[in-house]
C-alpha cells in the first residue's frame, strides 16, 4: 500500500496531508483529583524530551521523507506538537485545534516554556503535587491553561496566520494535480479536516485522495473512483517506508 501511496505523490504537484488522533501522543494520566491538570504539563514536558527513535516522532521523519522535493501542506488535529519536533518544513504546518506548549487566559496567549519547564522541575524534586501552583498569565495575572480547543474559551488567534497561510495555498491547488492523503482522522471535529478534505478532492477532478484509518477508513459516494482507503494504523504503514530504507540499505 505505501507503493500506491508513493506513486501518487510522486505524480502529483500538490500534497495535502491531514493528520489525526491515530498519530496523536498518549500518555497515561498518573495524578487524579484536584492535581488531575498536572496530566498535561507532564505530558508537554516528556514531548519536549523526545528522541528519533520515538514511534511517533519516526513516523513523521518516515513523512517527511515521502514528501521530499515536493510542494505540501499539513493541517494537523493533535495538539501535542511532536510534529514540529520532526524534519517537516514548520512553515508549512497549520494546527487549528491548538498547543499544549501555548497557555492562554481569557484573552491573552503567550508561550508556555517557562511554566512547563518549571512544573517539570517541582515534579523531579519531589515537590507535593497539591503545592504546585498553577499556571498564571504574566500579562494579567489571571488563571492560565493550556491554548488547545477543549480549553473552555479557546482563543484561536493562536493558529490563526497559518490557517490563513494554508488557505493562500490551497487556492493555489485549484484545477492541479493535488494528492489528498488523510492519515488517521476520525471523527472528532470532522469538520476541520474529513469533510473539508473530501470537499476538496470531489471539487478538483485532477485530486486523488488516500484515507488511511485503523477504524474509520470508509469513503463517501461521492469519491468513487479517484480514492483509495488503508485500513491500516498510519503508524503502522509509515514504519514500512523505514523499514524498506533500511532494507535498500
Amino acid at each position: 500500500m505505501l507503493d500506491i501511496i508513493k506513486e501518487k505523490i510522486k505524480e502529483a504537484d500538490f500534497v495535502l496531508v491531514g493528520i489525526g488522533q491515530e498519530m496523536a501522543w498518549k500518555e497515561e494520566a498518573i495524578f487524579e483529583g484536584e492535581v488531575a491538570w498536572l496530566n498535561e504539563y507532564k505530558k508537554a514536558a516528556d514531548i519536549q524530551g523526545l528522541t528519533p527513535k520515538d514511534e511517533i516522532l519516526s513516523a513523521y521523519e518516515n513523512l517527511s521523507e515521502l514528501l521530499k522535493g515536493k510542494i505540501y501542506f499539513i493541517v494537523t488535529m493533535n495538539t501535542d506538537d511532536v510534529i514540529f519536533q520532526s524534519s517537516l518544513r514548520r512553515d508549512q504546518i497549520v494546527a487549528p485545534c491548538g498547543s499544549i506548549h501555548r497557555l492562554q487566559c481569557g484573552e491573552h496567549i503567550f508561550d508556555g516554556k517557562e511554566t512547563i519547564d518549571r512544573i517539570k522541575t517541582e515534579l523531579e524534586q519531589g515537590k507535593n503535587p497539591a503545592e504546585i501552583e498553577k499556571p498564571v498569565c504574566p500579562i494579567c495575572g489571571r488563571e492560565a491553561k493550556m491554548n488547545v480547543v477543549k480549553t473552555e474559551g479557546y482563543l484561536e488567534e493562536g493558529y490563526l496566520p497559518d490557517w490563513e497561510r494554508y488557505r493562500k495555498w490551497l487556492s493555489c491547488t485549484l484545477n492541479k494535480k493535488l494528492c489528498i492523503l488523510e492519515l488517521g482522522v476520525g471523527f472528532q471535529y470532522p469538520s476541520v479536516i474529513r469533510w473539508p478534505f473530501e470537499k476538496t478532492a470531489f471539487l478538483n477532478h485532477k485530486a486523488s485522495f488516500i484515507r488511511v484509518n485503523s477504524k474509520f477508513s470508509q469513503l463517501s459516494e461521492e469519491l468513487k473512483g479517484k480514492a483509495i482507503s488503508i485500513s491500516e494504523n498510519p503508524l503502522v504503514l509509515l514504519k514500512e517506508e523505514n523499514d524498506d530504507s533500511d532494507h535498500r540499505l
